[in-house]
């Protein structure tokens, strides 16, 4: 089995580059809140992503 790595980051509730992820998990923080995109009468805390996309496919890119 081979494994191919092409590159690493993802845009997450944990931060938006890697530098982020990492900081976020060393520190341990759970990132969880209220829907802050919609309203919502569910009380639940979600993992969203809070910061805008800043590059030149954020109008391909969509949330949920």
């Amino acid at each position: 089995m081979k494994i191919f790595i092409t590159g690493i980051g993802g845009i997450s509730a944990a931060g938006n580059s890697i530098t982020e992820q990492l900081e976020s998990l060393r520190l341990m923080q759970r990132n969880a809140g209220t829907v802050s995109r919609f309203d919502t009468f569910l009380p639940y805390p979600v993992f969203e992503v809070k910061s805008p996309l800043i590059n030149d496919q954020k109008n391909e890119m969509r949330t949920l």
